[in-house]
């Protein structure tokens, strides 16, 4: 018997030549003491082919793989050549001139970019596009109204001296401080102003003009959402997301209106996920500094403006006085139904294709990934939804967005659309867990928990996410509601 080197068997016949239990038959003679194999040394050899073999192998894979990679890049560059479309962002901001913008339009003017919000006669209605500084409404208390504020004071001297030598063209015009609506708050005396802040009714009329202002509707947050409700005090609908702005470290931040809160010593604000609050929050103090977005009406070419205002497109329009105003231009009308056709044909390529992208597709996704918590990151997911809302790859992306910024506007917007386009759907529920659990006992999972309840009552998820919260929320108005839900679905 011999013992073969490569599974040390010692029961091998001594004519063998393979090994019964590795079958090893490498019969290459090597040099070796006869010490370590004995008589086998005679007829076996080191295994080195086996090695050999495998580092061949190995070195094959890794070339084909090597080459299949250089043609999926070489294929890629055609393809990027063949439909290369930017990512889809906020439109670039144009430089001032006389010529007069669109509302809706962003325009560069004394170094800030400035949104337009309407257009009269021979001047535009401007809005910062962001957040531009954070700053105390008024430094001491008592009952202080807009006309008498420090921030007033700042906005009409030191930033306005900022602007540079275009600030000539900015109108001093009437600002007009109403009361407040529901509480009768006194708004202070009518002035004149080149800068302001908006007030209530034109937070809701430039964004969406929704009615809610001059219909009196308002709302309360109320088991995980906003209710309506006579005692409310915010104004939330449709487009809320249209007033969301950020501040220089591209966090979403509330801003300052000029309109009063439910008492003097209280100035109302837009809240950071954009709802308008109507009851306000402390002025009079250092310690309570909230986002500044400037307004002013910049002056255009009278003679001009007349024809370009015929194009306006955008959801910020301004009041309208009778039924003919809500009839569009031919210009504006051929305009639209060529965009609502450029969408609707690729919606119906995507479907075709099921669910290969296309090069705009990819283009918006990447645009999200890349400024997960930036503007352009949450309008290249609105416009995203809004091309291919039943996309399996709208819905993976929005599950992303809602798992990595759960808590920030962008996750909470991506949230919002994930219960609204797939309400159903098993990922959706297992993300509504991982933001109620994730967010317990903050507005977030609030609004996730209630979702949960709404639309999976019997899953044994939704169970465990309201015992949890009930449970380790229970001293907070979180675990109350969490309990009353469990109750109401008899869990």
């Amino acid at each position: 018997m011999k013992t073969c080197p490569i599974c040390e068997n010692n029961a091998v016949d001594e004519n063998a030549s393979v090994c019964p239990i590795c079958k090893f038959n490498d019969f290459r003679p090597i040099i070796v003491s006869d010490e370590e194999y004995g008589y086998w040394i005679k007829t076996v050899v080191e295994p080195s082919c086996i090695k050999w073999e495998f580092e061949q192998k190995e070195m094959r894979l890794k070339e084909e793989l090597s080459r299949k990679e250089k043609e999926i890049n070489t294929l890629k560059e055609q393809l990027k050549k063949q439909t290369d479309l930017p990512a889809q962002t906020p439109p670039e901001p144009v430089p001032l001139s006389l010529s007069p913008p669109k509302i809706g339009s962003i325009i560069k003017f004394g170094g800030y970019d400035w949104r337009v919000l309407d257009v009269q006669n021979d001047k535009a209605l401007l809005l910062t596009e962001e957040v531009i500084d954070s700053k105390a409404y008024h430094s001491t208390g008592g009952n202080i109204t807009w006309a008498e504020c420090e921030l007033r004071s700042e906005l009409n001297g030191t930033f306005y001296d900022s602007l540079g030598q275009d600030k000539s063209r900015i109108a001093e015009e009437k600002v007009i401080n109403n009361d407040n609506l529901w509480f009768g708050t006194k708004g202070g005396k009518d002035i004149t102003d080149k800068i302001f802040l908006l007030s209530i009714e034109e937070a809701d009329r430039y964004f969406g003009d929704s009615g809610d202002y001059l219909n009196k509707r308002r709302k309360e947050y109320k088991n995980g959402k906003f209710v309506a409700s006579v005692d409310g005090w915010a104004l939330s609908n449709n487009y809320d997301s249209e007033r969301i702005a950020y501040n220089a470290s591209d966090t979403a931040s509330w801003w300052w209106l000029r309109s009063p809160g439910y008492i003097s010593n209280r100035a109302a604000y837009v809240y950071s996920d954009g709802n308008v609050i109507v009851n306000g929050i402390l002025i009079g103090s250092v310690s309570v500094v909230g986002g500044v977005r400037p307004a002013l009406w910049l002056k255009f070419d009278a003679n001009t403006l007349h024809i370009e205002t015929q194009q306006k497109f955008t959801i910020n329009t301004a009041p309208k006085s009778d039924d003919s105003a809500n009839t569009a231009p031919p210009l504006q009308q051929t305009q639209n139904q060529s965009n609502q056709k450029q969408d609707q044909q690729q919606q119906l390529a995507f479907s075709e294709e099921g669910e290969k992208m296309s090069a705009a597709q990819e283009a918006l996704i990447n645009t999200i990934k890349n400024h997960l918590k930036r503007r352009a990151g949450f309008e290249a997911m609105r416009k995203l939804i809004k091309l291919y809302p039943t996309a399996t790859s709208t819905k993976r992306i929005l599950l992303y967005v809602a798992e990595k910024k759960v808590g920030h506007t962008n996750g909470e917007e991506a949230l919002k659309k994930l219960v609204k386009l797939f309400p159903k759907d098993k990922d959706t529920l297992e993300i509504l867990v991982f933001v109620a659990r994730n967010q317990a006992g903050n507005v977030h999972g609030d609004r996730a928990l209630n979702d949960l309840a709404t639309l999976f009552p019997n899953e044994r998820e939704t169970l465990e996410a309201l015992r949890f919260v009930a449970n380790n929320k229970s001293g907070y108005n979180s675990g109350k509601e969490a309990t009353k839900l469990l109750i109401k679905l008899n869990l």
